[in-house]
């Protein structure tokens, strides 16, 4: 997938990739224990996971019974290098 853009706070954050990893610049050190929001604007279908295969990442579109979509992250990634905001 092509990441168009990513915003912190409304402001755009340098990033880069190494393979399937995309490393985050923010603009200062984040609180240990913080709870911070990103989004990401991209192109493209994400991949959901096929836990079958160890370490085979993607994104879950999980809901709820009422149909609501739960906020699981990304599946088989940090959740703390990246989170999706855009549920």
């Amino acid at each position: 997938m092509h990441i168009e853009k990513i915003l912190y706070r409304n402001q755009a954050l340098t990033f880069s990739r190494e393979y399937d990893a995309v490393f985050l610049s923010f603009p200062s050190e984040l609180p240990v224990g913080s709870e911070e929001a990103i989004t990401v604007y991209y192109e493209g279908v994400p991949q959901v996971p096929d836990f079958s295969i160890p370490m085979n990442g993607g994104v879950r579109w999980d809901k709820d019974e009422e149909g609501n979509p739960l906020d699981t992250g990304l599946g088989r990634q940090p959740v703390a290098a990246l989170q999706r905001s855009f549920v």
